[in-house]
């Protein structure tokens, strides 16, 4: 054990105590913020949103897996750390590239049709398919994200939300 490791860590596998993980995430974020930034102002907000914060927290998980100043207590504040693990099993690669999966048919499902439909069909499809619960559970989920997708953005912030390649005038030489 080197002087880094505490003791409850020895029996995390090292890939997720490593710094590789941030640093993946970090290097998915700028790739986001550049690619976002040469979109025109509406599709660009998303990506670089996203991109802003992944590389934002990526960079504080970084800092709290670190020794350096004032590690400890962003990890305390945090609540980083790998004595209280949120999962104490490792889900298999299967399970992972299925949630990847998820996420990216929700992008995907944003570019083509837009953020509003988007949204609730995917939170109440993975509720359904994915969280194994009834049907009228992830339509309630789905219905519940719809309204309030539309209330707080297109109706109180008056804020048009991004339509998507099918829905938006030029399709994708809009982009």
């Amino acid at each position: 054990m080197d002087d880094t490791q505490h003791p409850a860590q020895s029996d995390t596998p090292w890939i997720i105590r490593s710094w590789v993980a941030p640093v993946v995430l970090i290097g998915i974020g700028l790739a986001m913020l550049t690619v976002g930034m040469g979109y025109r102002e509406s599709a660009a907000r998303f990506p670089t949103a996203v991109g802003g914060l992944l590389v934002i927290f990526a960079c504080v998980d970084l800092w709290c897996r670190s020794t350096l100043p004032g590690a400890a207590g962003m990890a305390d504040f945090w609540g980083a750390g790998f004595e209280r693990r949120e999962m104490p099993f490792d889900p298999p690669l299967r399970s992972e590239l299925a949630e990847i999966g998820w996420a990216m048919a929700c992008l995907f499902g944003m570019a083509l049709v837009g953020i509003l439909p988007t949204l609730p069909l995917y939170c109440g499809g993975y509720v359904w398919l994915r969280g194994r619960l009834p049907l009228r559970t992830a339509a309630m989920v789905g219905g519940g994200m719809l309204i309030f997708t539309y209330t707080v953005f297109e109706f109180l912030l008056d804020y048009d939300l991004y339509r998507g390649i099918l829905f938006t005038p030029g399709g994708m030489a809009a982009w």
